[in-house]
């Protein structure tokens, strides 16, 4: 008996992406360099949606124009509410109301915007409307 040899053809998916990003590989390499510079944080969240709610504010701090979430923050101690939307990449305005602020750093380091959303995350819940929908 003569063994029989198939030719895997490489999947299309995969094709395009070796093809579109050259450089993955290198990028990957780098990606986890970063990681494994970082310490670990272990954490207990008191209920697993606090990351999606995390998640979700550091979307909207990101995506905004005007600075989101003016009840969150006008929770907060005016300092604090300041820092963190300073540190989201937004600046006052004439008004210098916390709804009123603009976005004036277009490129925000995401550790800066995940820290800003942790700090807003416990009100978040607090705030929402409750009742079956």
């Amino acid at each position: 008996m003569g063994l029989r040899f198939r030719v895997l053809k490489q999947d299309p998916v995969d094709a395009w992406i070796a093809e579109t990003f050259p450089q993955q590989d290198l990028l990957r390499a780098e990606i986890a360099a970063e990681l494994r510079r970082c310490p670990v944080l272990l954490t207990d969240p008191p209920n697993k949606s606090y990351f999606g709610h995390v998640i979700e504010l550091a979307i909207g701090l990101a995506l905004c124009d005007q600075s989101p979430y003016p009840r969150l923050f006008h929770c907060l101690d005016p300092g604090l509410a300041t820092r963190l939307l300073t540190m989201a990449g937004y600046q006052p305005t004439a008004a210098d109301a916390y709804d009123a602020r603009r976005r004036s750093d277009p490129v925000v380091h995401p550790a800066h915007l995940f820290t800003a959303a942790c700090r807003l995350a416990p009100g978040d819940p607090i705030l929402r409307p409750t009742g079956a929908g």
